[in-house]
């Protein structure tokens, strides 16, 4: 980004300063450097090897991300911008990875971070799709991380993907929503079933004998 009247631009056309000069050759020589070391490929059945990958980022473009070292869950929330800008949780969840990078599928509800954490998160990411003229269906992925201990291992989490359409995950907690007949808090992360058909060996989920919920942390 380039400062443009106090404002950051963006505009390849701006001529950089000296000093981002000097910061993008250093970046440059930092990545040269540490990339064949620290990157690695997802898709080996794409670029079987670095030079591969390297060789297809340069002619093409791409983003690299970087990955924190410890990794406690990776929350997705399901969200809804409408029109005038107010922004609906419809569901959260846990992406599933059967390898690294690669995720599979997702669990319901999502477990790795308060509710409330994911809940704020998602609404201020909506609000900025919103702000930058995006409505309808947002999936928004994040990423639970542990800080080092040294900094007192607190959880952070990070926003890492965005998906402006109804995702596979929606649709599977759609189908469930249809078949349990039961209904989503937003504000808790509880999804709640009336119980008066559940057996008695499930009344341990029975809360004033009328409702059971599965409620996240």
């Amino acid at each position: 980004l380039v400062e443009e009247g106090g404002a950051a631009s963006a505009d390849p056309a701006v001529p950089l300063t000296e000093a981002q000069k000097v910061a993008v050759y250093r970046l440059n020589e930092l990545l040269y450097k540490q990339l064949p070391r620290k990157m690695q490929v997802a898709a080996r059945e794409v670029y079987p090897t670095y030079r591969d990958f390297i060789m297809s980022l340069a002619a093409r473009g791409g983003v690299l991300e970087a990955c924190p070292s410890v990794v406690v869950g990776s929350p997705q929330a399901n969200i809804f911008v409408d029109p005038q800008g107010n922004v609906s949780i419809l569901s959260t969840h846990e992406r599933i990875f059967a390898q690294p990078y690669r995720a599979v599928g997702s669990t319901f509800p999502q477990t790795s971070v308060p509710h409330r954490a994911l809940l704020d998160a998602a609404t201020a990411v909506g609000q900025a799709c919103y702000r930058a003229g995006t409505i309808g269906h947002v999936a928004v992925d994040f990423v639970t991380l542990q800080e080092e201990a040294e900094v007192g291992g607190a959880l952070r989490l990070w926003a890492v993907d965005l998906a402006p359409f109804p995702t596979p995950s929606l649709m599977s907690y759609q189908l469930f929503d249809f078949l349990s007949v039961g209904s989503f808090n937003p504000a808790t992360g509880a999804y709640v079933v009336e119980a008066d058909n559940m057996e008695a060996e499930t009344a341990s989920l029975v809360s004033g004998g009328t409702a059971a919920s599965l409620q996240q942390p």
